[in-house]
């Protein structure tokens, strides 16, 4: 089960950064790195030092969210800061699509955004769509509320699953509970 965990968390680590538009890299890869302890160290050898040091960061940052799930810390806003950092360990800046052009901004870590992000996949032409920066604060907010509720805490863990990404992806609807 561990061995199960570990490969499914190295799988998740990688396409995180390949969706937030970090590095690219192929299928191919993702499995054999996933499945392989020693495609793990020495994944440097392949997508680069930068694109490593990356995909561990977000290694990390899964290794760091099981407090959460295990409730040996509570899901606060604070914790999410936290867990950002932890993410963007390595990368120091990011990339912010503006009127006048691509721009490179320094990444501040821990912080909610200031600038729009929406990556774009190069290959299919499709936007990954977040909040708007103006939105981010309160829909943290609500999300937090959300996952502290005694329904969520409730709810079989498919459900919470299920229930998470839907928060993550659309307010609620007047008059509804989730």
């Amino acid at each position: 089960m561990r061995a199960a965990v570990e490969k499914a968390t190295r799988w998740a680590a990688i396409d995180t950064g390949a969706i937030e538009g970090l590095y690219e890299v192929e299928r191919g890869f993702t499995f054999s790195v996933a499945a392989e302890a020693a495609a793990w160290d020495s994944m440097h050898l392949y997508v680069g030092e930068t694109a490593s040091k990356a995909i561990h960061d977000a290694f990390d940052a899964y290794e760091y969210v099981l407090d959460v799930a295990t409730q040996s810390r509570p899901m606060t806003e604070a914790w999410i800061k936290e867990l950002h950092s932890v993410i963007c360990r390595s990368q120091a800046t990011y990339t912010v699509i503006t009127p006048s052009g691509r721009q490179e901004h320094k990444l501040e870590k821990g912080v909610y955004k200031r600038y729009t992000n929406n990556p774009l996949n190069f290959d299919s032409q499709s936007v990954h769509a977040y909040a708007s920066v103006e939105d981010t604060p309160p829909e943290m907010g609500r999300l937090v509320k959300e996952l502290n509720s005694k329904e969520f805490q409730n709810a079989h863990p498919v459900m919470q699953a299920a229930r998470s990404l839907r928060l993550r992806m659309c307010p609620p609807l007047p008059g509804r509970k989730w």
